[in-house]
């Protein structure tokens, strides 16, 4: 017996005082299995340079890891793991060739088509569950 869920939910950001928003906010539906879900935050550590390019590289590597996932067979917390470390690498990467010192923290959560939820934090955005 499948356990039955609706979740609704929204984001929103506002760029505050500064002249964009460095922050980014998505909920991904699966492509392929409707009752799976990963959200995702991407804090891009205002007043560096290039904390827009490190949160879009982390919702970049978010989206395309996701999209590639499969419910029925993959691990859900290694797919997080992997959104974390390959968004740092290449954020790594483009500071060595940019001069722009790009950082980003994340929270995530994924829940599976069974229901059940797995979570990543790194830096200083934190997932709490209770």
């Amino acid at each position: 017996m499948s356990k039955g869920y609706r979740i609704q939910a929204s984001t929103g950001i506002h760029r505050g005082d500064r002249d964009y928003q460095q922050d980014q906010v998505c909920l991904l539906n699966h492509p392929r299995h409707s009752s799976c879900m990963l959200a995702v935050l991407a804090d891009g550590m205002g007043g560096r340079s290039g904390g827009r390019k490190a949160s879009d590289q982390v919702m970049l590597t978010a989206r395309q890891l996701f999209e590639r996932y499969d419910p029925d067979t993959d691990d859900a917390s290694a797919l997080l793991r992997q959104i974390v470390e390959e968004s740092h690498l290449v954020i790594k990467l483009t500071a060595v060739s940019a001069e722009q010192e790009p950082h980003s923290t994340i929270a995530a959560f994924l829940i599976d088509p069974d229901g059940e939820s797995h979570w990543v934090h790194a830096g200083d955005s934190r997932v709490y569950h209770f």
